[in-house]
């Protein structure tokens, strides 16, 4: 997976525009897992991780830079749980993931400076949800659309 992730920021900016290689992004989110108290003298936890994977293929030059067209795919997870202080002391589960996918247009603009690549885009796609807890231990499915600037 590292090896994937420096070889995506080897890319440069002038191979990119003079060539019609496709090009790969990952992106990485660890989470931050963080205790807070709750009512009745209680405590949460929560944790989570996501991944997206991108790829875009140049399909046209213009005069200030590239269009391209292509796919992005994500998958996201969460859980929390509680404990409340009080009697009966009880433990709480949440678990929540996502998977996306969608489709991603972009202009990137044709600056003449190594490794820099300014683009704006925008994806549209949809998203894939299971939610599920102690007391409801089947996933509740759920499918949603999304779209917007990036």
């Amino acid at each position: 997976m590292l090896a994937l992730i420096f070889s995506a920021e080897k890319i440069e900016a002038q191979e990119f525009f003079s060539g019609s290689s496709p090009i790969i992004g990952v992106g990485l989110g660890s989470g931050h897992p963080y205790y807070s108290p709750v009512g009745y003298g209680g405590w949460e936890r929560n944790r989570g991780a996501a991944i997206r994977v991108t790829l875009e293929k140049p399909v046209k030059k213009i005069k200030y830079g590239n269009l391209t067209l292509g796919a992005s795919l994500g998958f996201a997870h969460s859980s929390r749980a509680y404990r409340f202080s009080s009697p009966p002391r009880n433990y709480y589960y949440h678990r929540y993931n996502m998977m996306s996918l969608g489709l991603r247009g972009a202009w990137h603009y044709g600056f003449e400076i190594p490794n820099l690549d300014v683009y704006l885009g925008a994806t549209v796609g949809g998203a894939f949800t299971t939610y599920n807890y102690e007391f409801n231990p089947s996933p509740s499915p759920s499918f949603h659309l999304f779209g917007g600037p990036f």
